[in-house]
């Protein structure tokens, strides 16, 4: 190769690798989970009024900050809580009649009662709550022959009694083609919306049953009547991984503003902001190495784009502290620092 057509290729490569942001661009900006400290009082005094409920913590999880506090549950990952009622909804598996149970529970001393039973077979999927916490939105899933879920899934709507956690009225609210991931509430409750197979955001009117669909995202995290927020793949050239762009998107022209970047290594999974705050806490699946992988929880203001910190589990909810101090015993709902 001649130089004239050496430096003709060096050009080119370069010009795509600025198309693309590949690695030899500026990537100060991307978060690193894994350098991240641990997020405490000082910097996110919001925290301060909520007990962080966390479903898959690990035992030696802990919170240096004794400002802070969480509490670890057995629910498994099917859970969600409202902070607005202090009820808890979760899924189990019934070994006396094999088949999945969604439960309530209307404060944590409560008894549990069951709303929904799945048939033997299809299994309960990601239960959430309305803003108001009187409804709550859930899939029921069956699985291919692969073991693989079904690219159709059936969406219900159950109203609840929040004092006691009974239901009021179920909804079926039809097969929905979702990607794989969670239904998530409008701010304002008056519709649930997902990620479809082809990457749309798709928005369910619950009056009028209409839907209607819009930009396009691999995950997303929550929803108004102005605004998206969700989060995007960055695979550029030359990069193993990439970035994940946690993206603001405007209802009205589609614009879009970068709130941040998240290195690669961590997938983001559920995306629930501190009640009435700005301050978001993202839940992702960080790969460690080859094989091992963690649910840390980064806290990102999504205002300023800042990073607060994290934590090392996942907060799979909030409920307010006095009624977390209320409702379990002394001891078992902070984590003492050392």
């Amino acid at each position: 190769m001649n130089n004239t057509a050496f430096v003709f290729s060096l050009a080119i490569v370069a010009h795509l690798a600025c198309l693309s942001g590949c690695s030899t661009c500026d990537q100060s900006d991307i978060i690193k989970v894994a350098n991240l400290p641990i997020v405490n009082a000082k910097v996110c005094p919001d925290l301060t009024n909520w007990t962080m409920l966390s479903c898959v913590a690990p035992p030696e999880a802990e919170i240096t900050d004794k400002r802070l506090s969480y509490k670890r549950l057995p629910y498994g990952r099917g859970f969600a809580s409202s902070p607005i009622t202090g009820c808890f909804v979760y899924d189990k598996e019934d070994i006396s009649a094999p088949g999945y149970q969604l439960c309530v529970r209307a404060r944590p001393s409560a008894p549990e009662r069951v709303i929904f039973t799945a048939p033997y077979g299809p299994s309960i999927r990601w239960p959430c709550f309305s803003p108001k916490g009187d409804k709550v939105a859930f899939l029921v899933a069956h699985r291919t022959s692969r073991g693989k879920l079904a690219p159709l899934q059936r969406l219900f709507v159950a109203e609840l009694i929040p004092k006691t956690g009974s239901m009021h009225r179920l909804h079926d609210c039809g097969m929905v083609n979702i990607n794989g991931g969670r239904v998530i509430w409008r701010s304002d409750g008056e519709s649930i919306l997902w990620v479809n197979r082809n990457g749309q955001i798709v928005e369910l009117d619950l009056s009028s049953g209409d839907k209607s669909f819009h930009e396009k995202v691999d995950v997303l995290l929550a929803a108004t009547r102005d605004k998206f927020l969700g989060a995007r793949k960055h695979r550029p050239l030359f990069s193993e991984r990439g970035s994940w762009i946690l993206l603001s998107i405007s209802r009205k022209d589609g614009s879009e503003r970068v709130i941040a970047r998240i290195d690669g290594r961590s997938t983001p999974c559920l995306g629930l902001f501190i009640p009435r705050t700005s301050i978001l806490s993202l839940v992702v699946d960080h790969q460690i190495d080859e094989k091992t992988f963690s649910l840390p929880t980064i806290f990102i203001d999504t205002v300023s784009g800042t990073v607060l910190g994290k934590t090392e589990f996942s907060v799979d909810g909030y409920v307010s502290r006095k009624l977390a101090e209320r409702s379990w015993q002394r001891g078992s709902t902070t984590v003492p620092s050392k």
